[in-house]
């Protein structure tokens, strides 16, 4: 891969962007996409859309923009409860990795125990 799309790939997955809050990470997308774009924007309903006009074919290309996303809903002197944000599985956060992020920044990398 080359070096400026690994960059962007990198790039785009170290932005935080859970559902309902994925602006940042549209940013990233459109800020990548505009060098190859005639046209770059999002819409009402949050769709990030890269538009190339002219030539012979027509293509879209689509994809699901937002992250697995937690909210913490309680912090005790062991736990740091949370509820998943959107669609998130259990079964796919049990035992993950996650980052804390607050007002203050990001957090290091902790340990979930889903419950």
């Amino acid at each position: 891969m080359h070096d400026d799309r690994r960059a962007f790939l990198d790039g785009l997955l170290a932005t935080p962007a859970p559902a309902g809050y994925e602006a940042r990470g549209q940013r990233v997308w459109l800020d990548y996409v505009s060098e190859f774009a005639d046209e770059v924007h999002t819409d009402a309903y949050g769709n990030a859309v890269a538009v190339h006009e002219g030539g012979d074919t027509e293509f879209a290309v689509a994809g699901h923009g937002d992250q697995i996303g937690l909210v913490v809903t309680d912090v005790d002197d062991e736990f740091v409860r949370v509820q998943a944000i959107g669609g998130a599985d259990k079964t796919v956060t049990k035992g993950q990795h996650v980052q804390i992020h607050t007002e203050d920044g990001r957090s290091d990398t902790s340990e979930l125990q889903s419950q």
